[in-house]
C-alpha cells in the first residue's frame, strides 16, 4: 500500500551543518525518515555555498563551542530556508538569541527523535519560506 505522504517526504532535502561526531545519529533518522540528507561543516566557505533552491530545511548540530546565534546570523545572510539548531547548551539565554538571530526551532539535547521528526514535518506543512531575498540585509 502506497503512502501518499511518504512519498511527498521522500522528496524533501535536508541539510545538517554539523561537527562529525555529532552528525551521524540524526543522519541516520532522518535518512530512515525518507529524507535525503546532505552534511556539511559550519566553515564559512562551505555556508556561503548553500542554495536556497537546494535544501528545504537546515539542522545545524552546535558544539560546545559553537556560538548558535552567530551561525543562523551567517546562514540568514544569504538564506531563508527554515532553520533548527540542534544544541546541547541548556541555557534560555543561548537559545533565545539563536531564535532571535533567525532559527526557526532551538532544540536542546537530549531530545526524542520523534520531537525532532515533529519538528520538521510541522515547518515543511508552512507555506515555503523561499525566495531569492536573505533574511538579514
Amino acid at each position: 500500500m502506497c503512502n501518499t505522504f511518504n512519498i511527498v517526504k521522500m522528496a524533501k532535502r535536508i541539510l545538517v551543518i554539523a561537527n562529525s561526531y555529532l552528525s551521524s545519529t540524526s543522519s541516520g533518522l532522518l535518512t530512515r525518515e525518507g529524507y535525503k540528507v546532505d552534511m556539511i561543516n559550519s566553515t564559512e566557505a562551505n555556508l556561503k555555498r548553500i542554495d536556497n533552491r537546494d535544501y528545504d530545511i537546515i539542522i545545524l548540530q552546535a558544539g560546545r563551542e559553537t556560538n548558535e546565534w552567530q551561525l543562523c546570523e551567517q546562514i540568514r545572510r544569504f538564506s531563508n530556508i527554515p532553520l533548527i539548531v540542534i544544541s546541547s547548551h541548556t541555557s534560555v539565554d543561548i537559545s533565545a538569541k539563536a531564535i532571535d538571530a533567525g532559527a526557526d526551532y532551538f532544540l536542546k539535547r537530549p531530545f526524542g527523535p520523534m520531537e525532532l521528526s515533529a519538528r520538521i514535518r510541522s515547518l515543511l506543512q508552512r507555506p515555503s519560506f523561499k525566495s531569492s531575498e536573505p533574511a538579514i540585509a
